[in-house]
């Protein structure tokens, strides 16, 4: 019985550092995404800041209108399109960065779903590991916590059959009656 009480002790404390664990990716990956949304904004600025400085140069009101003066003058406008979704892949980019960044780090796992798009996260090298900041150690807690809520949601629910003991059924319902007979009358005035 000892043994087996030390191996469920074990098997608590690792899965509680198994979900410390778990959690703590949750900044890791955030920040790698975070990464690569810069790294693809990078990609596209040189073609963004080319068309607005052509924008700017030829007096258009602003890009979207010089892409489309530029569409109805070229010989082929697939590649106007290809220029068209760059910009606003560009513009897209800046936006989702500087929504990661006005957050704070408790929400930024919901801001991370507003901004997802998969073809950056396709382009992350993801590699587990530890983040041993304020943050890391947050979210470590945070597993544990929920750990532990889970277990003891578990046993709440798998222990309280358990522990349910069944009605006698020595005694009948007549036993029942004759021992409330015996009780002392509380309704009459003194």
């Amino acid at each position: 019985m000892k043994l087996l009480r030390a191996i469920i002790r074990l098997l608590d404390r690792g899965l509680a550092v198994a979900f410390a664990l778990i959690f703590v990716q949750i900044p890791v990956s955030m920040d790698l995404y975070e990464q690569v949304l810069v790294e693809a904004k990078d990609r596209v600025k040189p073609i963004y800041e080319d068309v607005e400085f052509r924008a700017l140069n030829e007096n258009f009101a602003d890009k979207d209108e010089y892409l489309d003066e530029l569409a109805r003058e070229a010989a082929n406008p697939d590649s106007v399109q290809l220029v068209r979704n760059a910009v606003h892949r560009y513009e897209e980019y800046v936006d989702a960065i500087a929504t990661l960044e006005s957050h704070e780090f408790w929400e930024r796992p919901w801001y991370i779903f507003k901004v997802y798009r998969s073809t950056i996260w396709q382009s992350v090298d993801y590699t587990p590991g530890i983040v041993w900041t304020w943050e890391g150690l947050a979210y470590a807690g945070l597993g544990i916590l929920v750990y532990s809520l889970l277990l003891l949601l578990m046993w709440r629910i798998v222990g309280g059959k358990a522990r349910k003991q069944p009605v006698p059924t020595s005694q009948s319902s007549e036993t029942y009656t004759s021992q409330a007979d015996n009780l002392p009358d509380t309704t009459a005035n003194p």
